[in-house]
């Protein structure tokens, strides 16, 4: 088990009241590939600390620290390309077996390139099957009372670089989520509950945004043109991940914006938010432009709650991008957000 002092030193409280919620970069990118035994030293304290609060369930903490129906959960994630999303993420509930999901591709269409036969059978040759109703790869993961957090920690990061490939040239960042349901609501995570969100249609886009105050142009079945109320930035948000089993109806939606201005601006903007933002991206595309993406995922089922919790996350992004820009170039032309 982790000293307080030590988690302590990593932004994670010893006993954090739930529902809590930590996010960060993990490992910053390196130019040249790094040896995966250097990545695991790098990484697995850290890992294994924040593991430590995730996994176990002290029975001398149940009632004041934890109760039935909390959970928790733990996500590794690299870009291996725009767009695209590797993670790695560990699942846990009291009594239950710990969980671990790999990321397959199939809700995360600029992804699918990079899952290469290799990458699956590696994943397959540790133990793991496609399953869920995101169709990524899972198993079960137990947990020797000997070695706890830590096996976890180490089978998590070997599978990031013996499967995934990763090697230290993109950042690695990781969220860390310790749940507990709604007072009131059944016990058991929410996202088991009957009323979650799993899919999405161009009605459901409209109406979540136009519930937060946020106009909607309807532009197709599928994206839809919304003007932030507070702040008047525009941005697209476009259905993704389109769910066979029910036409018409997808997995998530694309939230993305684009800023037009000159390179030593946007590199300018780049060089303060690079990493800060939270679960949105980054990067200059085709043509010249700033792009800030972000994927809202409801295909493993998300409460009412976490989806308005997401929306609210990008408003927040676009209004911080906004005011950075807008402080870079006071002195110069203006800045369109569209």
């Amino acid at each position: 088990m982790m000293t307080d002092t030590m988690l302590n030193k990593l932004n994670l409280p010893a006993r954090p009241a739930r529902p809590f919620e930590d996010d960060g970069v993990l490992l910053a990118a390196s130019a040249a590939p790094r040896p995966a035994a250097e990545l695991h030293a790098n990484c697995e304290g850290v890992v294994t600390a924040h593991l430590d609060r995730v996994c176990r369930w002290p029975d001398d903490e149940l009632g004041a620290h934890w109760q039935p129906g909390d959970y928790s959960f733990y996500v590794l994630e690299f870009a291996p390309g725009p767009d695209a999303l590797f993670y790695v993420q560990l699942w846990s509930e009291p009594g239950e077996a710990l969980l671990m999901e790999v990321s397959s591709g199939e809700s995360n269409a600029a992804l699918k390139p990079y899952v290469t036969d290799a990458i699956r059978h590696a994943l397959r040759d540790r133990g793991f099957r496609i399953g869920g109703e995101a169709e990524n790869f899972r198993k079960e993961i137990p947990l020797e009372p000997s070695d706890g957090a830590a096996g976890a920690a180490r089978e998590a990061l070997a599978v990031l670089t013996d499967c995934l490939g990763y090697d230290g040239r993109a950042p690695l960042n990781y969220r860390i989520y310790l749940g507990r349901p709604e007072a009131g609501s059944v016990s058991g995570p929410t996202y088991h509950a009957s009323d979650n969100v799993r899919s999405l249609d161009i009605e459901d886009l409209k109406e979540a945004w136009e519930y937060n105050g946020c106009p909607v142009t309807r532009l197709n079945q599928q994206a839809a043109a919304v003007v932030d109320a507070e702040s008047g930035a525009g941005f697209m948000a476009t259905l993704v991940a389109p769910r066979p089993d029910q036409p018409g109806r997808f997995g998530g939606m694309q939230l993305s914006c684009y800023v037009s201005a000159s390179r030593p601006l946007l590199d300018a903007v780049m060089a303060e938010l690079g990493l800060a933002l939270s679960s949105a991206r980054l990067g200059i595309d085709k043509d010249g432009d700033l792009a800030m993406m972000q994927t809202v995922l409801v295909t493993g089922g998300i409460s009412p709650e976490n989806l308005q919790l997401q929306l609210g996350l990008w408003r927040d992004n676009l209004r911080r991008l906004q005011a950075v820009f807008m402080r870079h170039e006071a002195a110069g032309p203006g800045v369109v957000l569209h």
